[in-house]
Order: C-alpha cells, then structure tokens, then sequence
C-alpha cells in the first residue's frame, strides 16, 4: 500500500496500531507517520525498516512514532513490540539498545 493509500485507510478504519516503513510510494513515510498521528493521536504507529540509519529512526521518532524495528526482527520481537505500543510503551530494535 502506497503512503495517501495508508493514510486514507488509516482515517477510515481507525486502527489501535499501524505497522508502516519511512520509504513508501507515492508519499515519504515520515510525512505518513506525521499525517497518522496528527489525525489519529489515539493511533500508534510502529516504523518496520530495513534502515538502520540513526538519523531514520531519529526522524521517525520525532514524526510521531511510538517504535522502530528492523525488518531483520523476529516474529516475536514483532508481537512483543506490537503488544508493547498498544500498551502505551515505546520500542526499539535492540540494534539500537531498545
């Protein structure tokens, strides 16, 4: 799904929790994060990234998003991270000591 597609959806469905990336078609993923939380404040999103670039994850973060994981990450640091945002926490790949 491309970035205005994502955002769109989002508005609709009203989701607890959106799994995106920072690169997307048609739209730049910070802006998408950006755009989510602004309209959404109850919506948290999780950045899923084969970027392991400090300054990403520190855009993202200041976008708005509650945590970022690499797509490397394991099916359970994903559920964990998942679980974890829902509950109000924030997450970090433990690449980068989260």
């Amino acid at each position: 799904m491309d970035g205005v597609n994502a955002i769109s959806k989002a508005l609709e469905v009203k989701p607890d929790v959106v799994l995106t990336d920072i690169v997307t078609k048609k739209g730049d993923g910070i802006e998408v994060i950006e755009k989510i939380c602004a309209q959404l404040p109850n919506t948290k999103v999780i950045v899923l990234s084969v970027s392991d670039d400090p300054q990403d994850l520190f855009q993202s973060v200041l976008a708005g998003a509650s945590a970022y994981l690499l797509k490397t990450c394991s099916i359970t640091q994903l559920v964990d991270c998942i679980r974890a945002v829902s509950e109000g926490d924030s997450f970090l790949n433990s690449h980068y000591g989260g």
